[in-house]
């Protein structure tokens, strides 16, 4: 116990005396030594200060550094964490930098451990990676490349698309999920016409001009790194007519008269036409165009009908108005015009020739007395009872919707005699009959003529 206490005293006499006055002259000259290389590489290593020549030589020794980055160069991804780089080391570090400074995102630790998110890219660059420590520093040079992140996960949220052509203006700009950096999309096939594909984020824009079926399509958003596809579906329908309108609405029409073709307008591609009730009979409706024409054959109202031009896509509609009249009358004629007839004696009807409806048939000027005209066939009979020189008559047959008309003449002569007769019939006359006898005897003969 004694050899042990008297050895305690003697060590710690030893650290009194000599350690710590020689630890302080260490520091000192250490602070020195830094001030003079200006590097914090200086080496103690020779300098000489009596008694602290061993001690220094020491420490010099046990504080060497280095530091070894073996995997480098490095080639790391945008936006994506690394794992952290280690470097192998040897000694003690107090400190580790880096010149130039480290990609945006990534940092360096006191021990020259690299971390970090690199959020930009850049080619290949060398950086001198220092570790250092109170004695001294050690330099070792990387590479680090920073590559932007290949596109992955490429989607639309729904792959199936319907377009209708010729829509404008066209649909908003549809954009896919993904991830990474797009430098460029395609398609396997060309998309339809008027659409087109979005070369930094494969957006799908545009009015397609033509119809198509269900048809797919690959599309491939890539990068100088990699790529990443998906399949989407367009179906492009025909768009639904619009804006039909018949100019001229209401429509008047002529029974029996043909009218000329009404022909709407509309936009948009037509493939079936109909109207909600049928239109009046003799007149058609045009399936693909909607044109109406024909000949109506039957007097009705003003009626109306729904006119609906429709394709795989839609319909549009427009009302209309139709009224079929009777036809006015036309081509009056009487036959045998001019007229000479004989006074109290019938004459023969005189009915005209006439196209059309009559409801209504007069002369300008009385007919002569014992004649007269029907009011719906213009047919003129009778027996004139008074004589009249040529005379005129203009004769107008009508109804509702119209009038024609025509000019005759029309002569009353004088009766021709008639019963002419004379009493006796008979007359024998005798030669100087004088006598009374002769007398009686010519009596008698007359009375044997008559029987």
């Amino acid at each position: 116990m004694k050899n042990k206490k008297g050895q305690f005293k003697k060590s710690k006499e030893l650290l009194d005396r000599k350690i710590f006055p020689n630890f302080f002259i260490f520091i000192i000259l250490l602070t020195l030594g830094g001030c003079i290389g200006g590097n914090g590489s200086t080496s103690f290593k020779g300098i000489l200060f009596g008694p602290t020549n061993n001690l220094l030589q020491s420490a010099s020794i046990n504080d060497s550094v280095s530091v070894n980055y073996s995997l480098s160069p490095y080639v790391l991804t945008k936006d994506l964490p690394i794992d952290p780089i280690q470097p192998s080391i040897s000694g003690s570090i107090e400190q580790c930098s880096s010149n130039p400074t480290l990609p945006t995102g990534l940092v360096i630790s006191g021990t020259c451990t690299i971390t970090g998110t690199p959020t930009i890219n850049q080619p290949a660059t060398n950086y001198t990676i220092t570790a250092s420590n109170l004695s001294q520093s050690k330099s070792v040079t990387i590479v680090i490349t920073v590559n932007a992140n290949p596109p992955a996960a490429l989607n639309f949220a729904t792959p199936t698309f319907t377009f209708t052509a010729g829509a404008m203006p066209g649909f908003a700009p549809i954009v896919p999920n993904y991830t990474g950096t797009i430098t460029n999309c395609t398609s396997d096939i060309p998309l339809p016409t008027g659409l087109s594909l979005g070369t930094t984020n494969c957006s799908l824009s545009g009015s397609p001009s033509t119809t198509q079926g269900p048809t797919n399509y690959t599309i491939t958003a890539s990068n100088a790194f990699g790529s990443t596809s998906t399949i989407i579906t367009i179906t492009v329908n025909i768009a639904p007519p619009s804006a039909l309108n018949y100019a001229g609405s209401p429509f008047v029409f002529t029974q029996d008269a043909t009218i000329a073709a009404i022909h709407p307008t509309y936009t948009g591609t037509v493939t079936a036409c109909n109207s909600d009730i049928p239109l009046p009979a003799g007149l058609t409706l045009g399936t693909t165009t909607c044109v109406i024409s024909g000949t109506p054959n039957t007097i009705q109202p003003a009626t109306h009908y729904n006119i609906t031009a429709s394709n795989a896509s839609g319909s549009i509609s427009f009302p209309i108005t139709i009224t079929v009249n009777l036809a006015p009358p036309s081509a009056l004629s009487y036959a045998g015009t001019p007229f000479t007839f004989t006074q109290g004696a019938t004459i023969t009807t005189a009915t005209p020739s006439v196209t059309g409806t009559v409801t209504s048939c007069n002369s300008d000027i009385p007919l002569p007395a014992g004649l007269g005209i029907n009011g719906t066939t213009c047919a003129i009979s009778g027996t004139p009872t008074t004589t009249q020189s040529a005379t005129n008559y203009t004769i107008t047959a009508s109804n509702a919707y119209g009038s024609t008309n025509t000019t005759i003449s029309i002569r009353v002569n004088p009766a021709p005699p008639t019963g002419l007769a004379y009493t006796p019939s008979a007359l024998v006359f005798i030669k100087e009959l004088q006598e009374p006898r002769h007398l009686q005897l010519l009596e008698q003969l007359l009375v044997v003529i008559r029987m």
